[in-house]
């Protein structure tokens, strides 16, 4: 496919259908009178006010997962577009929020929880779980 052409739609696509997806970035923590080391317990965090950035948001479904990524096999599962300049915001976020649902942050991404592809024309694609809670 002729390279222009592949990047207007691809732009076209990004107007369009993005939504604001609301992230949280990593603030301090500050360790109490109790603070224990080993059970990583007794200090508290404060997490910043929310950054908003715009994506192209797909649900996953299982069957998909379980052929194309690796052998998860979980529901709850949204597939981002992203631009390659959010992706640093989502590599530091302490929480994911989309339509007031949680989602796995970076560090909080336990076994393949969140993985980020890179695209081409300066775009990623993010998978990103949503939290049991």
């Amino acid at each position: 496919m002729n390279e222009p052409i592949s990047k207007d739609i691809m732009q076209k696509l990004f107007k369009n259908h993005s939504k604001k997806v609301k992230i949280f970035l990593r603030g301090s923590k500050t360790t109490g009178s109790n603070y224990d080391p080993f059970r990583d317990t007794g200090y508290t965090k404060a997490i910043l006010n929310p950054l908003f950035i715009r994506a192209v948001i797909r649900s996953i479904t299982a069957n998909s997962l379980i052929i194309r990524e690796m052998g998860l096999t979980e529901s709850g599962a949204l597939q981002l577009l992203v631009k390659d300049s959010d992706v640093e915001f989502i590599r530091l976020s302490e929480k994911i929020l989309i339509n007031e649902k949680e989602y796995y942050a970076y560090n909080d991404a336990v076994g393949n929880r969140l993985q980020i592809f890179p695209l081409e024309f300066g775009y990623s694609r993010v998978i990103i779980f949503r939290k049991d809670k």
